[in-house]
């Protein structure tokens, strides 16, 4: 493990890609056409595929949690909306 980063070297990159990310896919769902459920759909999809990313790379959950509560958070959403 020597020459690999630590966690504390890597967790304030990581939170600002988060919000980056967040950001820029809140940004394209903003900019979805038609009902309010295909922008959540948006949502949801890429929200999934990030943390599919981010368990492939066995990254630690507390890396996780953000995107894991914002697809919860638009599942919850989609789920009232259909």
């Amino acid at each position: 493990r020597s020459g690999e980063p630590s966690l504390a070297e890597i967790e304030k990159p990581l939170q600002s890609m988060q919000v980056e990310a967040r950001n820029l896919l809140e940004t394209m769902a903003s900019k979805i056409e038609g009902p309010e459920t295909n922008a959540l759909v948006f949502l949801v999809n890429n929200y999934d595929l990030v943390l599919t990313i981010f368990h492939e790379r066995q990254l630690q959950r507390s890396a996780r949690a953000v995107f894991e509560e914002l697809l919860s958070e638009q599942i919850q959403r989609l789920s009232r909306a259909s």
